[in-house]
């Protein structure tokens, strides 16, 4: 596996993690503005999807995102 992912097709899935960061990074700059506006907005759209979640969940045992079971 090469970590210059500036040659690698776009369907090339990274093995392990080494240049997983990297590859990301590079796939990420080349989006066209229009494109990263809309991913960066499904993001927020995810964010605050998951925090009502998490406002929403009973509290108690078991009930908490952040409390071990």
């Amino acid at each position: 596996m090469t970590t210059d992912v500036g040659d690698q097709p776009e369907a090339t899935w990274e093995e392990g993690w080494s240049g997983h960061e990297q590859a990301q990074l590079h796939r990420l700059a080349k989006l066209p503005l229009a494109e990263k506006l809309r991913w960066l907005e499904e993001a927020h759209d995810l964010v605050r999807h998951l925090s009502a979640q998490k406002k929403r969940a009973p509290s108690g045992p078991g009930g908490s995102f952040d409390s071990p079971r």
